[in-house]
């Protein structure tokens, strides 16, 4: 803790003034003038903070101040944190916050006013004032490319008559590509997803640590080491190197023929030495039963992303309401045979199957985070320190965060499948297998519902028999699909699905279309149950996808990594 040098008080960092304010005597202070002789101990590489632990989750966030916290921002728990005092490795940059807690709030509810369907509890006066400022741990990495005498080959292409005319050149070039302040966030507790959509943070904006910054704010402990992210950010530099030298007016009409990682050889890229920084995050954690949802705010931008669940009773009410008039509206202008009805709602069915699937895809990524390179690696790290550990286990050799990384994305691509996209002259080839099957399952939804409707109209006596036998390909694959995937949804097992309401009237559809009752009765009674057990599906879809905009209680084991940040 500071004290104020003219009064004694509590110093603490004021957002509007960018400077260490005195709550009793109004006084200003420089942060790197601040004396630290009552204060944060300091050595060259460390300084003296206070830890404070969650005991129900076990998350750690830390501060220079000496007061407990009243809640856990991450599992959003009311208690009182356990404090010890330690020592933390010093970061060398920071990003002070920008914007105060005020302006953060006025942020979060324009985003909140545009949210209709959100719980009313996310609006409520007590949830906002539990936005917390915390500095979240990032890695900065520069990579430096190119110099003198960089050599690359180029063509040009035109058509003369019957031919086309290929010329090679020799490129010389003089370039030096120098990126500084590539940040990646260096703590598995917070999601890539999230630190993704909050940035970008502007680095140039960066100032030297001093531990002063933390007063009145908290920060989260690193846990990931600087190599997960190395090659990640020396892609990224060459990336936008490549776009600038095709978009150079002097080299614009060459195709260079160099990618990937020749022309990252050729330019010489190397990643210089990683550094820690620290960047200011407003965050709030609202809980639900057993489950979490994070709303954050850029402490420099003002940016916002938030998890947002809906509110099942006003997203119905508010889809009747818009419902009825449609319907007196579609029922006054057209008219449709029940036959044909009930194929294009046993079409739209087969599309909120698919829709069913995609959500329970991506519950299951989430809850396993297949997405966040930072808490698989810290995942694996633990596994191979428990193997360890146990008896009679084998002596394992230590690996990086970014090996351990790469290994489990090699096991997950190993096999799987693989797609190369071609746009113009660029060809990229993706090895994600959930990318991958994502492209190829809408890709095949779409052609189904063309054959089918096609065919269908083609044979119009068979219209119904073609589309609702189409539709039901289509459900019972997405059905077979998402039973599978539900098994990792830890909050889904024993539950059921929505999905298997479809089931039976799809199966009552397609034996009313293959025996073609005179009586339109069946083809009513078949759209009907189609439509309700629609709704149903659709209602537990509401349910997937509140537990897609939460996230499950947190459990941390700290630590590991590498801890300079």
């Amino acid at each position: 803790m500071y004290e104020c040098p003219n009064c004694g008080g509590n110093l603490r960092y004021d957002i509007p003034s960018q400077k260490m304010a005195c709550a009793s005597c109004n006084s200003l202070f420089d942060p790197y003038g601040v004396s630290d002789r009552n204060g944060v101990e300091e050595q060259e590489n460390e300084y003296e903070v206070t830890v404070f632990t969650c005991p129900q989750c076990g998350g750690e966030i830390y501060s220079t101040d000496t007061t407990a916290a009243g809640f856990c921002t991450f599992c959003g728990s009311s208690v009182i944190l356990e404090s010890r005092l330690e020592r933390e490795h010093r970061p060398r940059y920071i990003i002070p916050f920008q914007k105060t807690k005020e302006q953060c709030r006025e942020s979060y509810m324009k985003l909140m006013r545009k949210a209709i369907f959100a719980p009313r509890e996310l609006k409520s006066e007590k949830h906002i004032n539990e936005f917390r400022g915390i500095y979240m741990p990032y890695w900065i990495y520069n990579v430096e490319q190119g110099g003198a005498g960089v050599e690359l080959k180029g063509s040009t292409r035109k058509r003369r008559g019957d031919y086309i005319i290929t010329s090679h050149y020799n490129l010389d070039l003089d370039l030096q590509a120098d990126y500084d302040g590539i940040a990646y966030d260096a703590s598995s507790s917070f999601s890539d997803v999230v630190s993704g959509a909050l940035a970008p943070f502007d680095t140039k904006q960066m100032k030297e640590f001093t531990p002063s910054y933390l007063s009145g704010f908290y920060a989260d402990t690193s846990d990931v080491d600087t190599s997960l992210y190395l090659q990640e950010a020396e892609d990224f530099a060459l990336g936008e190197t490549e776009k600038f030298i095709e978009n150079y007016p002097n080299l614009r009409k060459y195709s260079i023929e160099e990618r990937g990682e020749m022309l990252k050889w050729k330019l010489h890229s190397k990643v210089g030495n990683a550094d820690g920084a620290m960047f200011p995050v407003w965050f709030m954690a609202y809980k639900n039963k057993e489950r979490v949802a994070y709303a954050t705010v850029n402490g420099q931008t003002g940016k916002v992303v938030a998890d947002l669940p809906v509110d099942i009773p006003k997203y119905l009410g508010v889809s009747a309401v818009l419902t009825i008039p449609l319907f007196f509206l579609l029922n006054r202008f057209l008219t449709i045979v029940p036959g044909i009805l009930l194929g294009i709602v046993a079409m739209i069915a087969a599309i909120v199957s698919a829709l069913y699937f995609t959500q329970i895809d991506d519950i299951a990524a989430r809850e396993k985070k297949e997405d966040d390179r930072g808490a698989i690696a810290v995942k694996l790290r633990k596994q191979r320190e428990s193997h360890r550990k146990a008896l009679g286990g084998e002596d394992i050799p230590p690996r990086s965060d970014a090996q351990l990384a790469a290994s489990a994305e090699s096991e997950k691509n190993n096999g799987g499948v693989k797609a190369v996209i071609t746009v113009g002259d660029s060809v990229q080839e993706l090895t994600d297998p959930r990318g991958v099957l994502r492209i190829i399952q809408t890709v095949f939804v779409i052609i189904m519902m063309v054959v089918g409707l096609g065919f269908g109209s083609f044979f119009s006596q068979y219209f119904t028999r073609i589309t609702v036998g189409t539709a039901a390909v289509i459900t019972g694959l997405f059905w077979v699909r998402a039973w599978f995937r539900m098994d990792d949804i830890e909050a889904r097992k024993g539950r059921g699905m929505g999905l298997s309401a479809l089931l039976l009237p799809m199966i009552l559809s397609v034996a009313v279309a293959l025996i073609n009752p005179v009586s339109d009765i069946y083809y009513y009674s078949c759209t009907g149950l189609l439509l309700i057990t629609m709704i149903v599906t659709l209602v537990d879809l509401i349910r997937c996808y509140n537990l897609f905009a939460t996230r499950p209680l947190p459990q941390f084991h700290y630590k590991g990594g590498d801890d300079r940040a």
